[in-house]
Order: structure tokens, then C-alpha cells, then sequence
């Protein structure tokens, strides 16, 4: 076996996705990212103060999903432990 196929080989083998959903960290904005251009122009806030109120909206969101959805019976809560 030649060197070059050996390295050839080698490469397709390390070869590997990336495990990140597809608009996960890969420039495209997000619905946080658009909470914080939302909230850096149209109320005006620095874009610290605007990252956090976004992340506040993103907790109360998954908090009142995850709400809903366990009182109408959709959690796995045995599997969620």
C-alpha cells in the first residue's frame, strides 16, 4: 500500500459532521438574535442590556412551553429526570 492511499483512507475515515443542528452557530440568525436586534432598535437598549432581555423572553418562552405541555400531558417526566 502506497503512502498517499494510506493517507487518503486515513482522511475519509476522520472525515466527520458537525453535531450541531443545522442553524446552530453557522451565522444564521436566530430567534434570540432577532429578540436582541428587536430590542437594540426599536427600544432603544445597549446591546448588552438587550441580549439580556432576550434571554429572559427565551427562558419565559421554554418555561411556558415546557408548562403547557406537561399539563397537557406531553412531558415524559420518568425519561426528563
Amino acid at each position: 500500500m502506497s503512502r498517499t492511499r494510506a493517507t487518503r483512507s486515513t482522511a475519509r475515515v476522520q472525515h466527520f459532521e458537525d453535531p450541531r443542528p443545522r442553524g446552530a452557530g453557522r451565522g444564521r440568525l436566530h430567534a434570540g438574535g432577532l429578540l436582541v436586534a428587536l430590542f437594540v432598535s426599536a427600544l432603544g437598549t445597549d446591546f448588552l442590556r438587550g441580549s439580556a432581555m432576550a434571554k429572559v423572553v427565551g427562558i419565559g418562552s421554554d418555561l411556558g412551553a415546557l408548562a403547557l405541555f406537561g399539563a397537557l400531558g406531553h412531558v415524559l417526566w420518568l425519561l426528563a429526570a
